[in-house]
């Protein structure tokens, strides 16, 4: 029988191994951590990689732990449409639909369909000698053991010690993209309303992308960026949220003036202001934006809720009732300042005279 040795057991290996196992070869996979273990972030798993899950006997289970969203937007920055589609679209065009789950619960379901005995932990590999005609490939560990197999499959990620061994070594070059991720628990957001739909919103200098993990429990925020400059190389660095806002101009976000804003900015804002850095005021001149709520009559009690000041500007009379104080400016001058009653009442009679 053929023997494979694994060296990684990550999310790539721990998939060849299960799908090795399964065409009836001799796995063994050999993780450098003392226990299998994933970033805490999302990946989003399109039909492809879903028809290879579905392959090795996992599917069911990683949909079991997957997020649900009703529509995935596609957004340019500005916040205009570029596309929309449902989960049923994308079966139609591709035969299935894909998937977004947390790394870490991905892996436990590749783990978990694996015999028992496959992977063992502690062992870092630190070379590799790629054997000949007579002598199989040879994995040597840190601790002095070594493994021989008749083939040797590198899953070892970025600085992978099998690749240095076929190809010589070599250094990761920067593409000059950065990128900041969070995962948000729901219930932590203010607000009696999440929206969990996935979204993706495309800029000249950036791109920011949001789904749902672990049923509607989680959600997912990544945002892309252009800096040539940067070059602390991680994936576990953390970093205050006011460089994220820094990132794209919002960092005087308070002071903005909603008319100054773009729709992505403020899309920006609803995501990493109310559910990242819970600044002090958030302006909007869309309602609908804050969160993506549908129904705007609902906003004004989602905004109640809020710890935060929220200034929304607009001309739906309907959704003042909900709030303490409403200006009514005309011309850059304020003519109402109060209740919602007095200054509905004095925006109408504004109206009539025009």
């Amino acid at each position: 029988m053929t023997r494979v040795a694994i060296i990684g057991g990550g999310i790539g290996g721990l998939t060849a191994a299960n799908a090795l196992t399964r065409a009836g070869i001799e796995v063994a996979v050999y993780e450098a951590a003392g226990e299998l273990k994933e970033i805490g972030a999302g990946v989003a798993l399109h039909p492809n990689a879903m028809r290879v899950l579905r392959s090795i006997g996992v599917e069911d289970a990683v949909r079991g732990i997957a997020g649900r969203s009703q529509w995935q937007w596609t957004r340019a920055w500005t916040g205009r449409v570029i596309a929309r589609s449902t989960p049923a679209q994308q079966a139609a065009s591709f035969g299935l639909t894909g998937a977004t789950v947390h790394r870490a619960d991905l892996l436990d379901v590749l783990a978990a369909a694996l015999p028992e005995g496959i992977v063992t932990l502690g062992k870092r590999c630190t070379e590799v000698l790629p054997g000949g005609d007579a002598d199989p490939p040879v994995a040597r560990f840190a601790d002095g053991s070594e493994a021989t197999a008749d083939v040797i499959i590198g899953a070892d990620g970025i600085h992978s010690v099998v690749r240095t061994a076929l190809f010589g070594p070599d250094a990761p070059r920067f593409t000059g993209k950065i990128c900041y991720r969070s995962v948000i628990p729901a219930a932590a957001v203010a607000g009696k309303q999440v929206n969990t739909d996935g979204a993706q919103w495309f800029g000249p200098h950036g791109t920011i992308v949001v789904y749902p993990l672990r049923g509607t429990d989680l959600l997912n925020v990544v945002c892309h960026y252009d800096d040539d400059g940067y070059r602390h190389e991680s994936w576990v660095t953390e970093c205050e949220g006011a460089e994220v806002l820094e990132r794209y101009g919002l960092a005087d976000h308070a002071d903005h003036p909603a008319h100054l804003l773009s729709g992505g900015q403020k899309q920006l804002l609803a995501i990493a202001g109310v559910l990242v850095m819970r600044p002090a005021r958030i302006v909007f001149d869309e309602p609908t934006t804050l969160l993506d709520l549908v129904n705007t009559r609902r906003v004004a009690r989602v905004i109640e809720e809020l710890e935060q000041q929220v200034v929304v500007v607009t001309h739906d009379l309907d959704l003042l009732d909900g709030f303490d104080r409403v200006l009514v400016v005309d011309g850059g001058r304020v003519v109402a300042d109060g209740a919602p009653d007095s200054s509905v009442g004095a925006y109408r009679e504004l109206m009539v005279h025009r």
